[in-house]
């Protein structure tokens, strides 16, 4: 390693993402590890952060612009590991990965042609069906054409209407009780738009986490959701860490099929009639709860990062832990003030801690989003 008293470089170029505070909370715990964010918007509060080591600001007008400032970025600061977050700069550094000039430094990434599969709901249904891995009923929708739902008496209701992307926090979906009702909304949309429709059913949520090379998982957690999101279709407040043999095994298939490298998170479903356990979604990047995996024992970014370095992965076994959010501590309280007193549950088995040692940008965030929603109301 280049940097001086055995120091790690990494840095992070799509500083845009709303999960990146999440990656740098685990990547504060590394010993020695400076924290570099390139960002394309001008007034991020991750500026404020205690763990960003340096943050440089570029208007980014392509691509091809994007990989150049990378490159600078490297240079300039002898970057040791470049760690992309999200799912566009993910895909992006994957198809433009020769473009690098240190190509080395980018770790585990799936290929472009599998990483499509996965994002898009409709594609990755068919790619289930074809490799006869468990999900849900699956059709495609195509809104404000007017044509009637091929394949509708095949419908179980109550079902789900998603967007084929892009439905992070549950932004987007909506649920029908009856086929009246779903034609009727799909049609009375004025664009063209496609969506999946999928059937819905009783069960239990799960998700699996996993860090891959070439199709083979180097390490795992399994999440199960315990305490549901303030919103229907919302993240989960509260998680628990299991082992679940039937779980690993779907996940392993599916992480073979697509000959998967890089990290994922891959929603689930217990059908509870059937005992049956059911892919739900991929999502191609890191996730909201990638902090309780690290409190478990499993520390995702630090994992890449040794891919990357070529050290040993490391611990890749983790401990039955439960996890709550912030937004999951509140509801506790409120539930039960005498969780405030509970120190050793706030400090490891929630986000508090973080928090704590990074109050400024806390701070900033909390003040940020009070000012937006007074001037919402009175502006």
């Amino acid at each position: 390693m280049k940097n001086e008293n055995n120091r790690c470089a990494i840095l992070i170029p799509d500083g845009e993402s709303h999960f990146l505070n999440y990656v740098i909370n685990c990547l504060s715990t590394i010993p020695r590890a400076l924290v570099y964010v390139m960002t394309s918007k001008n007034d991020v509060a991750i500026k404020f952060s205690r763990f960003v080591h340096h943050l440089t600001f570029y208007e980014i007008t392509s691509d091809e612009h994007w990989i150049s400032c990378i490159n600078s970025e490297v240079d300039r600061h002898d970057i040791d590991v470049i760690l992309p977050v999200f799912e566009t700069g993910i895909r992006t550094l994957s198809a433009l990965r020769q473009d690098l000039t240190h190509p080395n430094k980018l770790g585990l990434l799936p290929t472009t042609h599998y990483f499509d599969i996965a994002i898009n709901k409709w594609s990755l249904s068919k790619h289930l069906t074809q490799h006869q891995i468990p999900h849900p009923l699956t059709l495609h929708v195509v809104s404000g054409t007017g044509d009637e739902i091929q394949g509708a008496e095949q419908l179980t209701f109550p079902v789900l209407l998603k967007p084929l992307e892009g439905t992070g926090g549950g932004v987007g979906i909506r649920k029908f009780g009856d086929l009246g009702s779903l034609n009727s909304h799909v049609n009375n949309l004025s664009e063209e738009r496609e969506f999946i429709v999928q059937n819905c059913f009783d069960g239990i949520d799960f998700c699996s986490n996993v860090l891959c090379e070439n199709g083979s998982i180097l390490a795992h957690t399994i999440q199960k959701h315990i305490v549901h999101g303030t919103k229907d279709f919302a993240p989960q407040l509260g998680l628990q860490y299991i082992e679940n043999e039937e779980i690993n095994a779907i996940t392993e298939r599916l992480m073979k099929s697509l000959n998967w490298s890089g990290v994922a998170n891959i929603d689930m479903r217990y059908d509870s009639t059937t005992g049956i356990y059911h892919i739900i979604e991929v999502n191609p990047r890191f996730w909201g709860s990638v902090e309780g995996s690290m409190l478990a024992g499993i520390n995702f970014p630090q994992l890449y990062i040794n891919t990357v370095l070529g050290r040993e992965i490391g611990p890749t076994t983790y401990r039955y832990q439960e996890f709550f959010n912030l937004k999951g501590v509140l509801a506790r309280i409120k539930k039960q003030p005498s969780f405030l007193f509970r120190w050793r549950w706030l400090w490891n088995e929630t986000p508090v801690k973080f928090v704590l040692w990074d109050f400024k940008f806390y701070a900033v965030r909390i003040f940020r989003k009070l000012f937006s929603i007074l001037r919402k109301k009175f502006f």
